[in-house]
C-alpha cells in the first residue's frame, strides 16, 4: 500500500470522527442544559473516573490504553469547555 493511499484512509477516518464528535457535542449540550436547570456542576470527577475505569476494563488492545486515556480525557475536557458556553 502506498503512503498516499494510507493518508487517504486517515482523511476518511478523520471525517467520520468529526461527524461522531459533532453528534457527541450535541448530546453534551443537552447535558449542559439539564445541569443548568438542576444546578449541577459541569465537572463530575466521579463520572470521569468511572468512565475511564470502565473503558480500560473493556479494552481489546491494552497496549493502547495510554493513548485511549489521553483521547478520552481530551474529549471530556472539550465537553466541559463546551458545556460552560451553553
Amino acid at each position: 500500500m502506498k503512503l498516499l493511499d494510507l493518508r487517504k484512509q486517515i482523511d476518511e477516518i478523520d471525517q467520520k470522527l468529526l461527524t461522531l464528535f459533532h453528534e457527541r457535542l450535541a448530546v453534551v449540550k443537552q447535558v449542559a442544559i439539564i445541569k443548568k436547570e438542576t444546578n449541577q456542576p459541569i465537572y463530575d470527577a466521579q463520572r470521569e473516573k468511572e468512565k475511564l475505569s470502565l473503558t480500560q476494563e473493556r479494552l481489546n488492545q491494552p497496549e493502547l490504553w495510554p493513548f485511549d486515556e489521553k483521547f478520552l480525557k481530551a474529549l471530556m475536557d472539550i465537553a466541559k469547555e463546551y458545556q460552560s458556553t451553553c
